[in-house]
């Protein structure tokens, strides 16, 4: 029989075993000539079966001989019964043999699939939770690559693309460890189910489980927990899911971010409060890990007593997830998004979830994973090193030969740095892309639903694709206008300005919508840049400075573009009013000189446009003394001087902006010789017109005598100096 030298594994001495791993392993020690005779006997007794022929001619066999077929091979696949570490003997290499042999007799009979698909799924299921728990990494990596290849073939067939889509949902029962180890064959497996395959996928909960995968596979997100009574029990006889953390894992592990709810504030409200910190609302990371988190990021939730803060962070549990499944995954993702058919009101939220839980697993360049994986180089080099250290002295050939060459651990640490920046390019090319892709889909949100309703589909209005959908998408976009990379940001606020608020579909939205884009969108990334924000911190001035200005120039186009339908909202336009008012005056207090004035012209637009509108007109064309006090008294706090710049008429017929109690002005009529005074109090006294004599005017200047109602308005200005300066 033929040996096979792997480390730490047990060798069987069957012949299927022995054959299948000469055959299929690489690395192995040369054969000696007893042991290249069995080889050439061994294939020749593999020739002589003809296998591949046999396999082939099972399409023509009798359903019923089909069955007994598939019975023997399944009664050979054997679940491990224990962990590997305590040395029971299991022919893995045999079990991997019969289950690639059932994979292709399936194949060629996928066309009769239907009633034998339950045993084979059974089995496919034992021998995936068996190789996760016992251990067995090689029989698991086998067994993900044939569920897969089943499902890529098998779903080929419409009626039966469902029953075995169902079935991979056994894949989001593992735990996320393991997920996260063998992503990458799961992420190329999804690509090219969904190439061949994505045409057969109607239901909401099959889209659901696609999605599910790509979120779980490519950003890490926690798997959710599914119990699927149709399911055997595993091996050890728990029905558990291994999607759950465990409770030893649990109790190591550590909040690092609170998560709010951010698409819809009346669903917050009424969320019950969280009072685990395992909650959906924060992400989980081992203890070790604790120290990368960024400052970027909020380091702790808020209060169970402070009222919900709306924010752009979405509400999802994010682990470690591998790079290269990530870009793999989001090539799924914009493979179903760019394939107009694809998307469906059925699966819309769905993959708008999908989107933004990707848009958190790259955001900063995933600065979070790359400072893990370099944290994780920088270990392994200094072990090397430390483990040379004591053989140095006894060999001073490896010491000579360290001098010449250098520390190959430098050399590794110099690669590193190089795929490091590699792979941040590929993060920063990656945001960019999937902002590229929210605005697709953006845009054609009210086509889809259009569509399907006109086909009969009951589907929402697009007056009601707010909450679902043109929200969540523009808190995607403005969350990665608060990317610390300037070209993600830059991009990022450039598709808000000029391309996303104005997309003729968001015409029909209501009042209360546009108030709750202000909120839930523009609101939050005011926040952002405010000195108080972490995320403020990590951006140099510059970019700071460009940004504020940047955003609060959208917020005022947005204003002004749906100036009319938010005046409907009465109160509430008050209370947006001055929310807006207020964060041009903090604005104005944080930057430079540059940016006070920006902010000022931004807000005298404002003014102008609403005043040429008559927002602050009733409809007889008499001021609306509520909203026009309102506004000044609070733009008077930061800017006294405005109101007499803009709107000094208006001024002078409400409240004259004098300091003094009482201002005299002394005229001579220019008919007669009786000299009159005008009295002009301040804020609530009645003006009085007294006689006085003719001897008293002489004071005046002649000019001013002759036409003394053409210069009232020069005294007036000239007494309100006067009483600044008093």
């Amino acid at each position: 029989m033929l040996i096979l030298e792997k480390p730490r594994e047990k060798q069987e001495s069957g012949l299927f075993s022995s054959l299948y791993s000469f055959i299929s392993s690489e690395g192995q020690r040369e054969p000696t000539y007893e042991e290249q005779d069995f080889i050439k006997l061994g294939r020749k007794c593999i020739k002589e079966c003809q296998l591949d022929q046999m396999l082939q001619e099972s399409k023509f066999v009798q359903l019923e001989s089909l069955q007994e077929l598939l019975k023997c091979v399944l009664a050979l696949l054997k679940a491990p019964q224990g962990h590997k570490s305590i040395g029971l003997p299991y022919a893995e290499d045999q079990t991997v043999f019969w289950m690639e042999f059932l994979v292709k007799i399936v194949v060629h009979n996928r066309d009769r699939m239907i009633p034998l698909w339950p045993a084979v799924r059974d089995q496919m299921y034992l021998l995936l939770m068996g190789s996760a728990s016992c251990g067995y990494d090689y029989l698991l990596n086998r067994c993900i690559v044939a569920v897969l290849k089943l499902a890529i073939y098998l779903m080929r067939n419409e009626e039966l693309c469902p029953i075995v889509l169902q079935s991979l949902k056994m894949l989001l029962m593992l735990k996320p460890a393991l997920l996260l180890r063998i992503s990458k064959q799961i992420s190329i497996g999804i690509y090219e189910l969904l190439k061949t395959s994505a045409q057969n996928i109607h239901s909401e909960q099959d889209w659901q489980i696609i999605f599910n995968l790509l979120e779980c596979v490519g950003a890490g997100a926690v798997p959710p927990n599914y119990d699927d009574a149709q399911l055997p029990l595993p091996p050890n006889g728990s029905a558990k899911s291994d999607g759950a953390i465990s409770g030893e894992e649990d109790a190591t592990a550590v909040p690092e971010r609170g998560y709010t709810s951010d698409s819809e504030i009346t669903k917050a409200s009424a969320a019950p409060a969280v009072s685990s910190p395992s909650a959906e609302n924060w992400i989980l990371v081992n203890n070790k890990d604790s120290e990368l988190t960024t400052a970027s990021r909020p380091q702790s939730p808020p209060s169970l007593s402070a009222p919900p803060v709306n924010t752009l962070v979405y509400n999802c549990q994010l682990l470690d997830h591998a790079p290269f499944a990530l870009f793999k995954c989001w090539d799924s993702l914009a493979f179903i998004v760019r394939s107009v058919a694809h998307i469906t009101p059925y699966n819309f939220e769905a993959c708008v979830r999908c989107i933004r839980i990707f848009v958190e697993a790259c955001r900063d360049g995933g600065i979070r994973q790359r400072r893990k994986l370099e944290s994780a180089a920088k270990q392994k080099s200094s072990k090397k090193r430390s483990e040379r250290k004591p053989g140095m002295a006894s060999s001073a050939s490896s010491s000579n030969l360290t001098l010449l060459t250098g520390d190959p651990s430098d050399n590794q640490i110099n690669g590193n740095a190089a795929e490091q920046e590699d792979l941040a390019q590929r993060y920063e090319q990656l945001s960019i892309q999937l902002l590229d892709l929210m605005y697709t889909l953006y845009t054609r949100t009210a086509q889809i639903f259009r569509w399907w309703a006109e086909e009969g589909c009951t589907v929402p209005q697009s007056a009601a694709l707010w909450s679902p959908g043109w929200c969540p998408l523009l808190q995607g976009i403005a969350r990665l206008a608060m990317d610390r990379r300037r070209e993600v940001r830059t991009h990022a606020i450039s598709c808000l300005q000029q391309r996303a608020l104005l997309v003729h579909d968001l015409q029909t939205l209501s009042g209360t919508e546009w108030c709750s884009c202000f909120h839930q969108v523009l609101f939050p990334l005011l926040n952002e840049l405010l000195p108080e924000s972490n995320a403020a911190g990590q951006l140099d001035a510059a970019l700071l400075e460009e940004s504020r200005i940047r955003t609060a120039t959208i917020m005022s186009k947005v204003f002004l573009q749906h100036l009319t339908t938010l005046i409907e909202l009465g109160n509430a336009f008050n209370e947006l009013w001055l929310d807006i008012l207020d964060y041009i005056e903090r604005f104005m207090k944080v930057g430079s000189d540059t940016l006070s004035e920006q902010m000022q012209e931004i807000l005298k637009n404002m003014l102008l446009v609403m005043h040429s509108v008559r927002v602050f007109h009733n409809q007889d064309g008499s001021l609306q003394q509520a909203l026009w006090e309102l506004t000044w008294r609070r733009i008077g706090e930061f800017l006294p001087n405005l109101k007499e710049e803009l709107f000094h008429d208006e001024a002078d017929s409400i409240t004259p902006a004098v300091s003094l109690d009482y201002t005299q002005i002394r005229f001579a009529h220019s008919t007669g010789t009786t000299d009159y005074s005008l009295s002009l109090p301040l804020y609530g006294y009645s003006p009085k017109i007294s006689s006085i004599s003719a001897s008293k005017c002489d004071t005046l200047p002649a000019t001013q005598r002759k036409k003394p109602w053409a210069k009232l308005r020069s005294k007036l200005k000239l007494l309100k100096k006067v009483g600044k300066k008093n």
